[in-house]
């Protein structure tokens, strides 16, 4: 990461978020970070055409057995529908 005067900080490998937040903050000293507001599922789901089980589930903190019921009460029955990939639910918009 490097911020706009050429100073920069070096995170190698797989890290924790928290130390990617680190980064940011010796990069950028002077700007407050603020975390953007978390998508509606259904808009997000909108955008990106499709979205893992395991990928709404960190986004929106949740457990693996908790998506399904997260997805029932986010999206209308009718809008979308559920795929599974090499044992990994994913969720896609009706056409």
């Amino acid at each position: 990461m490097v911020n706009q005067e050429g100073q920069g900080i070096k995170i190698v490998g797989a890290r924790a978020f928290d130390d990617y937040v680190r980064g940011l903050q010796q990069v950028l000293p002077e700007d407050r970070l603020q975390p953007k507001q978390t998508p509606a599922f259904a808009k997000l789901l909108k955008q990106e055409n499709l979205l893992f089980s395991k990928e709404v589930e960190v986004l929106y903190d949740l457990e693996h057995s908790q998506v399904r019921s997260f997805a029932e009460k986010e999206l209308e029955a009718e809008d979308y529908q559920v795929h599974n990939l090499l044992g990994e639910n994913y969720y896609t918009l009706k056409k």
